[in-house]
């Protein structure tokens, strides 16, 4: 959930111009920039505080699912994930809480994640229903710098024609000859 730039500078445009116009100071240039910057920062405000505590705990639907305790009020779990070594929290979360296969954990500025566990909800993710499910836009954005845009991070109709093209080389016949 980024911020909507866009939206709220139009947002603030339109707000600063009705002010202007409502005041009668439409000629004076430094009201309306104030107007719209006030307006804006307002607006960041408004959208931070509801990003970060409104929407993930009273308003998300996936706030009903189990989640680790020891949250950080801003930071969420992402000082155990950072700090611990690679998957350490996650297996750990996995083995010592009650849950149906996903676990709802927090990242920075409280962004929530799931954690997929359990062999039938994976088996959907990857395989049954794979093209549901898209990649984080940061995720593909960095592995794509390192990577390319292959099989691995394509996603819908431009990973299936990857996909097909690459499947011949897979055939049993070409993988037995292998040493």
């Amino acid at each position: 959930m980024g911020l909507p730039w866009r939206q709220m500078a139009a947002a603030a445009l339109a707000g600063s111009a009705l002010t202007a116009m409502a005041t009668d100071r439409l000629r004076s240039r430094k009201h309306v920039a104030q107007s719209f910057a006030l307006l804006w920062l307002v607006q960041v405000v408004v959208w931070a505080v509801w990003s970060t505590f409104v929407y993930p705990h009273l308003l998300s639907p996936l706030r009903h699912l189990p989640t680790p305790a020891g949250a950080h009020w801003l930071l969420g779990h992402s000082r155990k994930l950072v700090g611990e070594s690679p998957g350490a929290p996650l297996r750990e979360w996995i083995t010592g809480m009650e849950h149906d296969g996903l676990i709802r954990y927090l990242f920075a500025f409280n962004r929530e994640r799931l954690l997929v566990s359990s062999p039938k909800a994976l088996a959907e993710v990857l395989v049954s229903k794979n093209y549901m499910f898209e990649k984080p836009i940061a995720v593909r954005n960095a592995l794509g710098r390192v990577l390319g845009n292959g099989i691995l991070l394509a996603e819908g109709d431009e990973h299936k024609v990857q996909r097909r093209n690459l499947l011949p080389a897979f055939h049993y016949r070409h993988i037995k000859d292998l040493p």
